[in-house]
């Protein structure tokens, strides 16, 4: 396995967590009529704070020529970005995990609250992740 692919696993299997974790809170917190739009909503955040480096790393993934003609790089660039991977999606699953723990009067206003708290969490991590990726991810000598 790739140093590639398991990032790309980091961030696939950090999207997909979130993902789970939202859809389990909306499933037991919402009522049938609210699920469609809270979660409809939510979707779109979520995928925000993940799209700015999933994207890359699926696109760099797919450009075959790219890849194909990229030397073995250093594993000091790869523990880096793996690193750096690993703590914004624990981050960001962790805080997603906390929907389950607050007390909110209103389940829709937990899950706006925490989406927004994750987007600024991402904002705040992007400069850890986002030159270790496009560094890792971009290089092709």
């Amino acid at each position: 396995m790739t140093g590639r692919f398991k990032l790309f696993l980091v961030w696939f299997f950090g999207y997909a967590g979130s993902l789970l974790i939202l859809s389990l809170y909306c499933f037991t917190r919402l009522t049938v009529d609210d699920i469609n739009a809270v979660l409809g909503s939510a979707l779109v955040d979520l995928t925000g704070v993940f799209a700015p480096y999933l994207t890359p790393i699926v696109a760099f993934w797919f450009a075959k020529e790219v890849i194909q003609k990229a030397a073995p790089l250093p594993q000091g660039p790869y523990q880096v970005a793996f690193i750096c991977s690993l703590f914004y999606n624990a981050t960001i699953i962790l805080l997603m995990c906390a929907l389950f723990i607050l007390n909110a009067s209103s389940p829709d206003y937990a899950v706006n609250q925490i989406l927004e708290l994750a987007s600024t969490l991402s904002s705040g991590l992007a400069f850890l992740v986002g030159p270790a990726i496009g560094f890792y991810f971009g290089k092709t000598d």
